[in-house]
């Protein structure tokens, strides 16, 4: 563990030492002067990606790249962070993190977007109906005998045409249907009242993010790593991804595990695992915050199991054989923008041919993947007791390493890791795809897959290993530098 603090960038006023006062402040000044430039800058490129996305006068790519440099501005603006929260640093901090987010409440919606499929499977599960039953395709070809569905269907036309894969029955778990249907209720069939749903647990996360480096000992200024970075609020608010919910109840559940709150964190991560199925592999942490207290332990286990019962009964409808499983076809075929899984895709379908499998090669790779994700996961979950900074390093590893590791990866899906690399302290590896992602819109317009690879995943895994080897590199050189 100590190995592990030391590698840390400290957020602490100690660059003054040896300087004197005036000097530090005057450098201090300029340090919050360019940092509020980079506020302004990143203000101004939100808008004007917005400016560009409404009146058509830009292209996706041009988007991309305007996402890019927003990106790289951010980064810039780790290097420059305050030192100190002053009111004036708070004051900036929010008036910035708001206007960012104003900005994309005026992107209109856009056919053949996941948010469709939100807002109609919110409208079916508010009027009573289980969602994971039919498929949008189904209802819109008059096959569904229901006369609630068809009263939906009829005031809900535009929003039924516009889900892309309308043959696939819906793939969302419970909890994140739960958040649909509070969507409809604010707006039936309104992209506003998704955007308001998202708002509030935006919140939540960034509460939580607060509480985290009030424990840690950290300057709460760090709060801007999550409520500044432009991939967030362009995937979260622009974009409309569901992401931000299962990003803030993993927040929330490290939150509860600093705080010794074993039931908080025990609902958060069933909520979690029930906005987005991936969450269940942040488990391990849990296991290991309570294995010293067998009680609580067993206490935890039963209300993780109860909660986890409940939501699945709904969503056993998603399972099956049918070929219209959004879920079984998701995780059968759905695979792009991969990085190391195209290794465990060969490799799946060579171990089909040699051992003469019956089952399809993509099964194989998969299998194979979770063969190598599986016990990294156990070593960074089930390792010793460590301080806050090193827990949220733990977990948004294990989520980094689930998305270098799976065959499907989207920008959206690395939201979840962005509050949690605002707690360590920053950690660059963590925090690098911000950049990065952004590139996956310009495949096919000008970069291909394979460049893509090289762009997009091989700097993170190059990033990651010179942090991991830092602490052990550093070792040898301090004791040699006692030794002198």
């Amino acid at each position: 563990m100590h190995q592990e603090r030391d590698a840390v960038i400290e957020d602490v006023p100690d660059r003054s030492a040896g300087l004197p006062s005036g000097h530090y402040a005057r450098c201090n000044g300029r340090r919050e002067w360019l940092w509020l430039i980079g506020g302004v800058l990143l203000v101004a490129g939100m808008w004007g990606y917005v400016w560009g996305r409404v009146n058509h006068n830009a292209s996706e790519s041009i988007l991309a790249l305007a996402t890019v440099g927003m990106g790289v501005v951010y980064l810039g603006l780790l290097i420059l962070r305050p030192i100190r929260a002053s009111r004036g640093i708070w004051a900036a901090m929010i008036v910035v993190a708001i206007l960012m987010r104003v900005a994309c409440f005026f992107v209109p919606a856009s056919s053949g977007k996941d948010y469709y499929r939100y807002l109609w499977d919110g409208a079916v599960t508010a009027n009573g109906i289980n969602p994971y039953v039919h498929s949008p395709q189904q209802v819109s070809s008059g096959h569904v005998d229901n006369s609630t569905i068809k009263r939906i269907a009829l005031s809900g036309r535009t929003t039924l045409e516009g889900i892309n894969h309308p043959e696939l029955r819906t793939i969302y778990p419970p909890a994140a249907q739960g958040a649909f249907a509070l969507a409809y209720w604010i707006a039936p069939f309104d992209l506003t009242g998704w955007r308001i749903v998202l708002l509030g647990f935006d919140v939540l996360a960034a509460l939580g993010v607060l509480g985290l480096l009030r424990a840690a000992g950290l300057s709460l200024s760090l709060g801007f790593i999550y409520l500044w970075n432009p991939l967030l609020v362009v995937e979260s608010y622009a974009e409309c991804h569901l992401d931000m919910l299962a990003a803030a109840m993993v927040v929330l559940f490290a939150w509860a595990l600093v705080a010794k709150r074993p039931i908080i964190a025990t609902v958060t991560l069933a909520l979690a695992i029930g906005v987005k199925l991936w969450p269940v592999l942040l488990l391990p942490f849990l296991l290991r915050s309570l294995w010293s207290n067998r009680g609580r332990l067993a206490a935890a286990a039963g209300i993780l199991a109860a909660l986890l019962i409940v939501m699945a009964l709904p969503f056993a409808s998603a399972f099956g054989t049918q070929t219209n499983s959004g879920l079984l076809t998701y995780a059968r075929i759905w695979a792009g923008r991969s990085g190391a899984y195209l290794v465990f895709d060969k490799l799946g379908w060579w171990l089909r041919g040699y051992l003469s499998l019956g089952m399809d090669g993509r099964y194989v790779g998969r299998g194979v993947m979770m063969l190598v994700l599986g016990p990294g996961v156990l070593w960074l979950g089930l390792r010793r007791p460590c301080d806050t900074i090193t827990l949220c390093r733990r977990m948004g590893l294990v989520i980094l390493l689930m998305l270098l590791l799976s065959p499907a990866l989207w920008p959206w899906y690395y939201v979840a890791v962005i509050p949690l690399g605002a707690i360590a302290s920053p950690r660059l590896g963590l925090l690098l795809w911000t950049v990065l992602l952004p590139l996956c819109y310009l495949e096919g317009k000008g970069l291909s897959a394979g460049q893509l690879t090289w762009l997009v995943h091989v700097p993170v895994w190059l990033v990651l290993a010179v942090e991991c080897a830092r602490p052990h590199l550093a070792k040898p050189l301090d004791s040699e530098a006692a030794h002198a």
